[in-house]
């Protein structure tokens, strides 16, 4: 899955570098072990903290975002990714989209889904099972796969998805409430069952549900006095566990102000289903286990080696980002307060900037070291004095200019 991300995303920060000529730091292609821990601590952990509506530069503010942010990631560096995060081939999804409005996301969520049922076998047998879909999972080749694991499968399907002949999709001529089938040539057992419904605002509605059932259910059911296909009233009664799920996403989603709403989609499912294969494994009912607690759990463990990686480089960090790994490392508040106190203490010395002092070497060094004034201000990257005039940005000039990427 994750593999498949970075593998587009790269294909698109590398088109946008090659029309840049003076790139900045945090402007690069990234790699499976930086993508995971941008997908697994920092945007979940804007969705646990309810942080999702916000613009993301308020995540890393000192009076408003939490510390696991600037502890991971530098601002710039998250709002690229977050930009120009791609789960597909960006050249041909238009003509996919037409067909399928869950196109961005569906390779890589059928492959998730695969993996998913493949794991929850190693627990419980699925076999014999049946297993209800909405709209945006079902396809073709997905039911196909699932027939070869022993599990039959419902769901709707909409009209103008890709592989549905045009003469099932029109409901011209057709009377209210009329209900058909259709056989799959290449497999009996797959059948498209066509019921002519009614909406208030547009009149008929075809009404498609694909299946895999292998006892087909003909008869009809009393739903208000309205006699309808008993397929359907099955279907209304299995698919509970979709909406579970959407119940579950929507305590802790991911999703922003933003119309890329399939990316936040297929991340909020993998979380929902990576906390009922963790419950399964450690025997703790799915339902006892808290999705924060969960979460917060999961983040963790994804961030806390990034973030020694990255400490590990601490003389190129400013002290409140310093302060942010401390904090997320296990050191208490107290802890990382007593050590900034000791950082300002040092701040109150008066020393000679050391980009002066390079500049004033030479054989009138001893002339030259007169004219060079003594300052209070001190780099908040390599914590050297450094005078206004070799100072940007509460760093020195050096630091300023030759900033390692974060």
């Amino acid at each position: 899955m994750i593999f498949n991300i970075v593998h587009n995303t790269n294909q698109k920060i590398e088109s946008i570098i090659a029309e840049i000529s003076q790139r900045p730091s945090h402007i690069r292609t990234t790699d499976y072990i930086k993508m995971r821990r941008f997908l697994g601590s920092l945007l979940y952990a804007r969705g646990l903290l309810g942080q999702n509506k916000c613009t993301y530069k308020r995540l890393f503010m000192e009076e408003f975002g939490h510390p696991v942010f600037g502890a991971v990631m530098s601002e710039y560096r998250f709002g690229f990714l977050h930009a120009n995060l791609t789960f597909d081939n960006v050249d041909t999804r238009h003509q996919r989209w037409l067909h399928d409005q869950f196109a961005a996301v569906r390779d890589l969520f059928e492959k998730d889904l695969k993996a998913l049922v493949s794991q929850i076998q190693e627990f419980v047998d699925l076999s014999g099972r049946v297993i209800s879909l909405d709209r945006l999972y079902t396809s073709l080749e997905l039911f196909d796969w699932l027939q070869t694991q022993g599990i039959s499968t419902i769901g709707d399907i909409d009209c103008m998805r890709k592989g549905i002949p045009s003469e099932i999709k029109t409901v011209t001529g057709r009377e209210m409430r009329s209900y058909q089938v259709y056989w799959n040539n290449d497999n009996e057992e797959m059948n498209l069952n066509s019921y002519v419904g009614s909406i208030k605002s547009k009149g008929k509605k075809n009404v498609l549900l694909l299946s895999t059932v292998s006892l087909i259910i003909f008869r009809v059911t009393k739903n208000d006095g309205v006699r309808n296909p008993a397929i359907y009233k099955l279907y209304d009664f299995t698919k509970g566990g979709t909406e579970i799920i959407d119940h579950r996403i929507n305590f802790y989603a991911v999703h922003t102000k933003s119309r890329r709403w399939t990316m936040a989609y297929i991340l909020d499912t993998a979380r929902v289903n990576s906390q009922t294969i963790h419950a399964i494994k450690t025997n703790v009912d799915p339902r006892k286990c808290t999705s924060l607690t969960y979460g917060w759990n999961f983040v963790k463990a994804i961030c806390k080696p990034r973030i020694e990686r990255r400490k590990s480089k601490a003389c190129t960090f400013a002290r409140n980002t310093m302060a942010k790994m401390d904090l997320m490392l296990g050191h208490s508040r107290r802890q990382v307060e007593e050590a900034a106190s000791e950082v300002t203490h040092e701040n109150k010395k008066r020393n000679r900037c050391h980009t002066c002092l390079d500049l004033a070497y030479g054989p009138d060094f001893r002339k030259n070291l007169l004219k060079v004034k003594k300052t209070i201000n001190q780099c908040q990257v390599c914590h050297k004095h450094s005078c206004d005039q070799h100072k940007k940005k509460k760093k020195c000039v050096k630091c300023h200019d030759n900033r390692p990427n974060q």
